[in-house]
């Protein structure tokens, strides 16, 4: 049996009046949820953000992170001019001058003859922390009328501790510094009398400073490790903060470990060597 369906039922529903009821079922359900009170919460709830905007510094804060900046670069860039004039532009003189015209802060190379055991040694200390030591000779011209001090290291007291005076033939370079008032008042001024009374002639104001190489080595190292410093903590760090990997950890650690020498040899320097 053949079995016929009406043309007009099968065209009944077409593709256009399915996909028109299936917009209409679509946009009837969006009408309920609008509709629907949990919807309606949604749209009632204004947005909160939890991100907080940064904080802006106040004048207060711009002017003592200025005076820091100020004084940290100053220290810097006194280091580093201070160990490069040591050691590469200060004005060089024979060794022998020293005894006739001292000049301070040039430099004097040569040959010293006759040298004294240490005359006595200075200690630096900060709240009873070590802050460096010092230890003064003397050395005398070569017809016995005038004499210097001079700053060496302590090895100097082990090879000349037994001896008066001793001839000696060393090849030295040093710098001239200003006495310090401690040193001339305790460890100078007897030993000053002394020789005045028996008519040599003694330099009360400035003596030489056999570590000149060392201090002016120290003096860069210091300044170097200050600016990488700055520029980490004061311009790097700013865009790492938010990047709290490895490597930023440990980077700012070993900075953290440069800040600390610094300081250091910053301390040492300036009771070594003075401003």
């Amino acid at each position: 049996m053949n079995l016929k369906t009406d043309d007009n039922n099968m065209n009944m529903y077409t593709n256009d009046d399915r996909n028109t009821n299936d917009v209409q079922s679509e946009f009837g359900m969006y009408d309920e949820l609008q509709s629907n009170d949990t919807m309606n919460r949604f749209d009632d709830t204004p947005y909160v953000s939890k991100i907080k905007e940064p904080e802006k510094k106040s004048i207060k804060d711009i002017l003592l992170i200025t005076l820091g900046l100020v004084i940290f670069l100053g220290i810097a860039i006194w280091s580093l001019v201070s160990g490069a004039k040591a050691l590469f532009f200060a004005p060089v003189h024979p060794m022998e001058e020293a005894f006739t015209n001292l000049v301070k802060g040039d430099v004097y190379e040569g040959t010293i003859t006759c040298i004294s055991p240490e005359i006595g040694e200075l200690k630096h200390t900060i709240n009873f922390i070590p802050a460096g030591t010092e230890h003064f000779y003397l050395m005398i011209s070569e017809d016995g009328t005038t004499v210097i001090p001079i700053r060496a290291s302590k090895e100097w007291d082990t090879l000349y501790a037994t001896m008066e005076w001793f001839d000696v033939s060393l090849q030295e370079r040093a710098i001239v510094r200003e006495m310090d008032y401690k040193v001339k008042n305790e460890l100078m001024s007897d030993i000053i009398t002394a020789f005045a009374e028996d008519g040599i002639h003694m330099e009360q104001t400035y003596y030489l400073d056999l570590n000149a190489n060392k201090m002016g080595v120290l003096q860069i190292i210091a300044g170097i490790a200050i600016i990488l410093c700055i520029t980490y903590f004061g311009i790097i760090a700013k865009y790492m903060k938010n990047d709290n990997g490895m490597l930023t950890t440990v980077i700012g650690g070993v900075m953290l470990v440069i800040g600390f020498v610094a300081a250091g040899l910053i301390i040492y320097l300036l009771n070594m060597v003075g401003f």
